[in-house]
């Protein structure tokens, strides 16, 4: 089986689109709500493609994971100067295939930091154990 973690493109949106929606129905349905459903629209996730800020995980060619990467976060970590981190948010995968798709992305999101001389990596998510271990 092959893996790939690559920066997304407006082409990978609408894969992107389908996986959080996905993953925010799942955690809704489990009764614990990590997002909604509606703040997850194509429009949106083809602008962070353009910016840049879109990272997809391929698994056999197929897009089955993805996340936001981002130079600066201004709601979260207001005091951080923009390129003091690489700050990744919105994690999700698939619930079909392979797993381990966590600690593939933010493996990618630490060579990319090395590559653009950032040694700080800053995970938005919710206080959960699962989210916290990684």
């Amino acid at each position: 089986m092959s893996f790939d973690v690559r920066p997304g493109t407006i082409a990978d949106a609408a894969a992107a689109l389908d996986i959080w929606r996905a993953a925010a129905s799942f955690w809704i349905a489990a009764g614990r709500p990590l997002w909604t459903v509606a703040q997850f629209t194509l429009g949106r996730i083809e602008t962070a493609a353009q910016a840049g800020q879109l990272v997809i995980g391929l698994e056999a060619g197929e897009i089955v994971a993805c996340m936001l990467v981002e130079d600066k976060d201004q709601l979260m970590w207001r005091e951080s100067e923009p390129g003091a981190a690489l700050y990744l948010h919105k994690l999700a995968a698939k619930c079909t295939g392979s797993r381990n798709w966590a600690p593939r992305l933010v493996g990618w999101a630490a060579l990319e930091a090395g590559r653009r001389g950032i040694d700080r990596l800053r995970l938005d998510c919710t206080d959960r154990p699962e989210l916290i271990r990684i």
